[in-house]
């Protein structure tokens, strides 16, 4: 029998210090780092070369930067002590890792709840076969008969046709009885098929083995947990409760657009039984150490029948990958001699891994506190390719998720249309006040007051008594050929037939905001400001460029509507079609028909 030996895990920041070799290391205390002590047995002849570790931990430092993981601790296990710890990195606080650092475990929560059913069936409480109503008279789904079916087996191996994404999880809200309240949730809930017909991983099943165990044991899920399993394993620092979490866990982080940024996570107060156990990387080692000891009758929790169970395929998932008991079973390196036992889990901010190589004897945990669904495969792939690694082979490699880059590209696509129909918007906004006559082109004096006190919108423009195009239709006169303005309901218009001027010899320009004095052509000195037309000169336009012509051309009440383009400085006229005229600016240059749209 080996005789066991205490020792400290020692050293922060990057990488830990193999803690390899025949020779012990000596009873540690707790005082420095405040990290405690772990009772191990003497290292197996496996975990006496230091090369594959460096291995290992060259290949997990190469993951971390292709995946932009901010912080990760690992440890490798034998079914007798923990080999070695190593972090490196950082939290979402900027502290550095370190192996008393708490990681959301998610998923990896499920096979600590399976092994937590399994002291019930030894402690012949539970029965696999018995239906869960046996226990849990209240489990109802949609489906009366499902509900009647469903084994406590069906739920380890999740073959009881509840889908994934009930409204029973991840809830965050505040519950007397959280497993109680959640498991009602799912009394609409239908399943996807009958009972024990195949595979559906659901976290919903392992919900309510949280409720059974609870219904069992007439205790809250995570006491008896701590009481059958944490405690006995000496994993002194899992995260059960949302206060606890929200103590002890640091921020995690997450994607955006390929990159790490800090989230905080939240924590559903009935999840401890299938996604929301957390802990240190110290912590989840010893449940790992203790899976692989039960291959050798040297489980602490449960006996070497319940670990055979646990870590038995079950339910196909695809070839060469089965699901067991809370654990999935793959070929993935049978040809390094050894079945791959393993489980990972995603929680906001957080991706877990544990994974078994029995007939190695080897066993190794990853925590990296960074997680993205689009992510899922590359991270998980992290701590799969590392226990090849240490398994003697070569990691394959890890591809991301194709669909990631489509939903970026779609995302970047919607974003750049939702920015240009943001800036088209704001530039036809800016345009439109831009054409409005400010209050500096507004007359003064006396020919403000003859028109009632304040200038008609658009100046002269009233006196077409229509749509002046200017301005797109945002200031309207009276339709064509309904006639002049009534003076009653527009008393700022001119008299029909003329547009008011205090002079007779000088056309205006209405440019843009202002109007503008000018003098045969030529800008006025100074930007002065001229009141509207008169009969012998044309109001003329910068941009729309619509000139009145009141005198020779009146018929009735109603003004003849021209189009005029003055040709020279002498102020000559040409006809031309009024939506296309052009008219001088106020710096002497011809203006464009296409400046205003």
């Amino acid at each position: 029998m080996v005789t066991p030996k205490t020792v400290r895990l020692y050293g922060y920041g990057g990488f830990m210090l193999p803690r390899l070799g025949a020779t012990a290391l000596g009873t540690l205390t707790a005082g420095a780092l405040g990290l405690g002590t772990i009772t191990t047995a003497a290292p197996t002849a496996v975990a006496s070369s230091p090369s594959k570790a460096a291995e290992v931990e060259a290949y997990l430092r190469e993951r971390m930067a292709a995946t932009d993981t901010p912080g990760l601790a690992y440890a490798i296990v034998s079914s007798e002590s923990i080999e070695q710890v190593g972090t490196v990195g950082h939290d979402g606080a900027g502290s550095a890792i370190t192996p008393s650092t708490p990681f959301l475990w998610g998923s990896v929560a499920k096979p600590v709840t399976a092994t937590t059913v399994m002291t019930l069936v030894e402690a012949g409480t539970v029965d696999l076969d018995a239906p869960v109503r046996t226990y849990l008279p209240e489990f109802t789904l949609a489906d009366a008969d499902s509900s009647e079916r469903i084994t406590v087996g069906d739920l380890l191996a999740q073959t009881s046709g509840i889908p994934d994404g009930t409204d029973a999880t991840d809830r965050f809200d505040e519950r007397e009885e959280p497993y109680e309240e959640a498991v009602a949730e799912l009394a609409d809930v239908e399943p996807l098929f009958p009972p024990g017909e195949r595979h559906e991983y659901s976290s919903a099943n392992y919900l309510v083995l949280g409720a059974v165990v609870e219904a069992v044991t007439g205790q809250d899920f995570t006491d008896y947990l701590h009481a059958h399993v944490l405690d006995p394993l000496g994993m002194t620092g899992v995260v059960t409760t949302p206060e606890d979490a929200a103590a002890r866990v640091p921020d995690g982080h997450a994607y955006a657009f390929g990159r790490p940024i800090t989230v905080t996570s939240h924590y559903d107060v009935a999840g401890p039984s299938y996604g929301y156990l957390g802990g240190t990387v110290e912590d989840l080692a010893r449940f790992t150490m203790d899976q692989l000891a039960g291959h050798h009758g040297g489980s602490r929790v449960v006996g070497p029948d319940s670990i055979a169970d646990l870590h038995a395929g079950t339910a196909a998932v695809s070839d060469g990958h089965d699901y067991a008991l809370g654990w999935r079973v793959d070929d993935r390196n049978s040809d390094l001699g050894t079945t791959t036992i393993w489980h990972g889990g995603g929680a906001q901010g957080y991706q877990a891994m544990t994974v078994l190589l029995p007939e190695l004897d080897l066993g190794l945990v990853v925590l990296q506190n960074i997680y993205g669904i689009f992510q899922d495969g590359e991270l998980a792939g992290t701590g799969l390719e590392a226990a090849r690694v240490l398994a003697g082979g070569t990691p394959e490699p890890v591809g991301s998720d194709p669909s990631y880059g489509v939903a970026l590209g779609a995302l970047g696509a919607v974003l750049l249309a939702v920015a240009t129909a943001l800036g088209w918007a704001i530039h036809l906004l800016l345009r439109s006040r831009a054409v409005r006559v400010s209050g500096a082109g507004v007359p003064r004096g006396g020919d403000r007051a003859a028109r009632g006190g304040r200038e008609p919108p658009f100046g002269a423009a009233l006196c077409a008594g229509r749509r002046l195009d200017a301005d797109r239709g945002h200031r309207r006169g009276v339709g064509a050929g309904r006639g002049p303005l009534d003076p009653r309901r527009h008393p700022a218009a001119p008299p029909v037939g003329r547009c008011r001027a205090a002079s007779a010899a000088q056309p205006v320009t209405l440019a843009r905001t202002a109007v503008r004095k000018t003098a045969a052509g030529s800008p006025a000195a100074g930007g002065s400001i001229s009141p509207s037309c008169n009969d012998t000169r044309p109001c003329t336009f910068a941009h729309s460029a619509v000139a009145i012509d009141s005198g020779a051309g009146e018929s009735g009440n109603a003004p003849e509507m021209t189009a005029r383009r003055t040709a020279s400085s002498s102020g000559s006229n040409v006809r031309a079609p009024a939506r296309a005229a052009l008219g001088p600016t106020s710096d002497g240059r011809t203006s464009s028909p296409n400046m205003i749209r």
